[in-house]
């Protein structure tokens, strides 16, 4: 008997990637051979979200054997209530479900959840769970021997003590994802603790096992909850690598935080995420004592010399992340050099308020080993003429990585203090970004957003990224002013020969006129495509 290509499915896979979920339809009704390869693939995935309900719960019971991954909410009936099969997903392996507020499925993925045993990714969301719903939850969790992955997100208020009882049914995890959006608890009324309640979570912590986690991501939504839970929970978490925590703003659980890096209580963590974590004035270098707690971690290496640095060559943090309203400053970038210079490979800084120039110019003459970064920054003074100093200094320095594989950058100024000198340092750090990034040979995604005027850039900026003979993918997000035409579609075939993808994005109130945004961009896409029509534009 001949082998067909398809009838590996290996192949077929590989296929699939390539095509739309349209085209994969099409491939199925092409004959009954067809039929055989491609409808494995067709319903290994189904999302629900906007599907009609009988046509949905119809092709699922005749497909049921095939689902793998169901995207859902309790508007949709992919659980019917009336039905005799169980399992009725046998060889189902990842769940991503969404409740709006309906009751009228919770009943039915209840009743799903408890007779299902091959889930090992669960993804939840819940406008509202009950103290009845979330005992049943937390029952169901422990009952699913093979799951490994839970996302839980709780937009109100649950029994405090569900949160212990889950943490005690997700021991086996590799990776959790708690938040919780309620703004009180039950017991603490208007927001005043309860010495009771938080002595009873508390004492259900501390009688926690150990835990298999690799991955944690946390938001609590009280104080209450982050002094009760977080310092434990971290304590049962040895194996953890990833800890991302979100929208703390009590500053006595920061300190058990930092306190528990210290202790190396977490030994093999090497990625942070600050995301949201907010705090009182007077304890404005927390961030900044997050970052050095690492540096008394066991497998330090302290190394002699005119400051005497400590460096945690062995325990250092591979990536960090500060996100929204998480400091960054002059402070926190030398943390990151004498601590995390040996080790950290991605960086990333995006805020609500950008980094300041300075700043970020310090943090990359500091860390040799980057390969990803993500910031967003202020050019030029953010503060009218008082900073220039600092700026001056800066445009001197250089970075001290050469081998950054994707750079993300958000460069922006304040169109208040663009005049006079400051007009000139925004142009001039501009120069210095384009110059630095022009040095970084193996790059291969380079993502640029700016208010800045980045005209002539050909005769320009483009000139300093002629190194880049790796670049894949180069992304261009700016305002009224778009750069690129025809000119620079031939720069790029000529100097950027691995270029796959460009992703440009403008604002534009005048449409297709002659020199306007989208005028420019349609010269620029065609005289691309032209001389290379494989080149995705979006």
């Amino acid at each position: 008997m001949s082998l067909f290509i398809f009838d590996i499915p290996h192949l077929v896979d590989g296929v699939a990637q390539y095509i739309s979920t349209h085209d994969l339809t099409q491939c199925v009704l092409v004959s009954q051979q067809w039929f055989s390869w491609f409808t494995p693939t067709l319903w290994r995935t189904i999302n629900t979200r906007n599907a009609d309900n009988e046509q949905v719960q119809s092709a699922l019971e005749r497909h049921r054997g095939y689902v793998r991954y169901i995207v859902t909410c309790d508007t949709y009936k992919c659980f019917p209530s009336n039905t005799t099969i169980i399992p009725l997903f046998p060889n189902l392996r990842s769940l991503d479900y969404t409740s709006r507020g309906q009751s009228c499925d919770k009943a039915n993925i209840w009743r799903y959840l408890s007779t299902e045993r091959s889930l090992n990714k669960l993804k939840l969301r819940f406008d509202n769970v009950l103290q009845n719903n979330a005992r049943i939850l937390s029952g169901i969790l422990a009952s699913q021997p093979k799951l490994r992955q839970l996302d839980l997100t709780l937009n109100k208020s649950c029994d405090p003590m569900f949160i212990p009882k889950l943490f005690q049914a997700c021991k086996n995890c590799h990776s959790l994802s708690l938040v919780l959006r309620g703004v009180k608890d039950p017991e603490i009324g208007n927001g005043e603790e309860s010495e009771e309640a938080y002595r009873v979570v508390k004492d259900a912590m501390e009688q926690l096992d150990h835990m298999q986690l690799w991955e944690l991501t946390i938001r609590l939504s009280s104080t209450f909850q982050w002094r009760a839970i977080l310092a434990q929970l971290l304590r049962c978490c040895p194996q953890l690598e990833r800890f991302a925590l979100r929208d703390l703003c009590d500053i006595y659980t920061l300190q058990q935080v930092i306190k528990i890096f210290q202790d190396d209580t977490c030994p093999k963590l090497k990625h942070l995420c600050l995301k949201g974590v907010v705090w009182y004035e007077e304890e404005e270098d927390a961030a900044d004592n997050v970052i050095r707690a690492f540096g008394f971690r066991q497998g330090c290496n302290r190394i002699g010399g005119g400051s005497d640095k400590t460096r945690a060559s062995k325990s250092g943090l591979e990536s960090y992340e500060a996100l929204n309203l998480v400091r960054f400053t002059q402070q926190s970038a030398r943390a990151l050099g004498e601590f995390h210079a040996d080790t950290l490979t991605a960086l990333e800084l995006k805020f609500s308020f950008s980094v300041q120039f300075p700043v970020f110019a310090e943090v990359m003459s500091c860390l040799p080993n980057l390969l990803v970064l993500k910031a967003t920054i202020w050019l030029g003074s953010a503060s009218g003429l008082s900073d220039i100093p600092d700026i001056e200094t800066a445009l001197q320095s250089t970075w001290l990585c050469s081998g950054l594989k994707t750079i993300q950058l958000c460069a922006m100024y304040k169109h208040q203090y663009y005049k006079a000198r400051t007009s000139s340092l925004v142009d001039r750090g501009t120069a210095y970004l384009f110059e630095q990034i022009g040095r970084q040979l193996g790059l291969q995604e380079w993502t640029l957003e700016s208010n800045v005027n980045l005209r002539c850039m050909k005769e320009g900026y483009l000139s300093k990224l002629t190194r880049l003979k790796r670049l894949r993918c180069f992304g261009l997000y700016v305002g009224l002013d778009f750069p690129l035409g025809e000119d620079e579609a031939e720069w790029m075939v000529l100097n950027w020969p691995r270029l796959v993808q460009v992703k440009c994005k403008f604002e534009d109130p005048w449409g297709d006129g002659f020199m306007s945004p989208r005028g420019l961009y349609n010269e620029f896409k065609l005289a691309l495509q032209t001389r290379r029509p494989w080149i995705q534009i979006d």
